[in-house]
């Protein structure tokens, strides 16, 4: 593909399964998302796994890192002041809190809808988009553990 082509959801699906399995990841396809697995034997997906989704919208990336448990109902709001801060500057990604089931998770999006890059630019960004979200959650996993154990989320 070069700069000015439209780019596709099968397509961009096709690059990031490609990108991310030279990149040592093992890559399942499960009904149009793809879900990540360190290709190294005996290693463990980070944190609560790893899934990339491509669409609803055209064009669209989203990388979801999961914590590794849910927060528990009482400890929602104690997190979401966490994750206040752990988004605050943030330049990519961010942490989503669902209030109703306790869902955390990172999520890193990459709208290409009208975009001329190369495929090699794409490439890039798919691998940082990737990175960055991984890396949120292993700088925040820790403290937010701490809180959904009952620690002072101000402290």
């Amino acid at each position: 593909m070069t700069a000015g082509e439209a780019w596709t959801d099968e397509r961009l699906r096709s690059l990031t399964a490609t990108v991310l399995g030279e990149d040592g990841w093992a890559v399942t396809d499960d009904d149009g998302v793809l879900h990540l697995e360190p290709a190294e034997a005996g290693a463990e997906a980070p944190y609560g796994g790893l899934r990339v989704l491509v669409g609803p919208q055209p064009a669209l990336v989203s990388v979801v890192v999961q914590a590794p448990e849910p927060v528990p109902d009482d400890r929602v709001a104690a997190v979401a002041r966490v994750l206040a801060e752990a988004n605050a500057g943030r330049l990519v990604g961010w942490f989503e809190l669902d209030p109703v089931d306790g869902d955390l998770h990172v999520r890193a999006v990459l709208d290409l809808d009208g975009a001329e890059l190369a495929e090699e630019q794409v490439a890039h960004l798919l691998r940082v988009l990737v990175v960055r979200a991984v890396d949120a959650m292993g700088e925040w996993v820790e403290r937010i553990g701490d809180v959904v154990a009952g620690a002072d989320p101000v402290a």
